[in-house]
């Protein structure tokens, strides 16, 4: 049986997944709920690590940048910062 797209998206039926609960078990959906909260997990820990690596890697970057001369310098650019 054929569902039309259109439907699926009004019900919200994930038409891939095939998530009937008349054909799913209980333990079908604990063992589902446990991939997407591993899924969630595992998402949750690569962006609190590559958040932080990101930040620090940017201005290295920005500066390999200038220094290959991919970026000009601007030299009526002010620095807001606290002074030294």
């Amino acid at each position: 049986m054929a569902v039309p797209v259109l439907s699926c998206l009004v019900t919200a039926r994930p038409l891939l997944l095939n998530l009937d609960p008349s054909v799913l078990s209980f333990d079908s959906y604990a063992f589902l709920q446990g991939k997407l909260y591993l899924l969630l997990l595992g998402t949750t820990a690569l962006s609190l690590v590559t958040t932080p690596l990101l930040f620090k890697m940017i201005p290295a970057v920005v500066h390999l940048g200038v220094l290959l001369r991919w970026f000009s310098v601007d030299s009526n650019q002010v620095e807001v910062g606290p002074k030294r």
